[in-house]
């Protein structure tokens, strides 16, 4: 599920990747969600665009965490 579409069901838990997960041994949590926040005023963040060998798609900030090998 989308993080703006968690918002707007206000969703007070989501499924991330575990702190140890890695490539070998994908881990998930549910954490629990306290807050959410939205930007007020425009700004501007450098956004990663991957696409996937099978076709999926993928756009994160630079500062997103991501499982790397």
């Amino acid at each position: 599920m989308e993080i703006a579409e968690a918002m707007r069901a206000q969703r007070d838990d989501v499924v991330t990747l575990a702190p140890d997960a890695t490539l070998d041994n994908l881990a998930t949590q549910t954490s629990k969600v306290f807050s959410y926040t939205t930007e007020t005023r425009d700004s501007e963040h450098v956004i990663f665009k991957l696409t996937t060998a099978s076709g999926g798609k993928l756009s994160v900030t630079n500062e997103h965490p991501m499982v790397t090998s």
